[in-house]
């Protein structure tokens, strides 16, 4: 009988799981032109490419050792999928949900991106 309930529990888990980390579409909106980015939800959250974000502004995200670094102009930010904190010169940027890696890809809240872009643009 246990058996029975818990086969049913089990692919119910793994589908939601899949699912909730299903990619959909965004649209980044810059002076260069709307650009598409892919979203994530996560958590209660919805978690955006970094990538993809930080390439349309003129950025890049590279791995670094088991988190990633961020780049925009002279300004780096380092997080971590493990971690609700990127760190931006000497400041933390406080996220509700840690970041996801999806296939190599790191997926963030809107909180790091408005955080670092705040000091990318030195309007602390």
């Amino acid at each position: 009988m246990k058996r029975l309930i818990f086969v049913p529990f089990l692919i119910l888990t793994i589908a939601s799981i899949v699912l909730a980390q299903a990619p959909g579409q965004g649209l980044l909106r810059t002076p260069a032109g709307d650009r598409l980015v892919t979203v994530v939800a996560h958590g209660g959250a919805d978690l955006f490419a970094a990538d993809e974000v930080l390439a349309a502004l003129g950025g890049s995200v590279s791995r670094e050792g088991n988190g990633f670094k961020a780049s925009l102009g002279e300004v780096s930010a380092a997080l971590g999928p493990e971690s609700r904190f990127g760190v931006v010169r000497d400041d933390l940027i406080e996220m509700p949900v840690p970041p996801l890696v999806v296939d190599g890809r790191i997926y963030v809240p809107i909180q790091f991106l408005q955080g670092f872009l705040l000091r990318a643009a030195q309007q602390d």
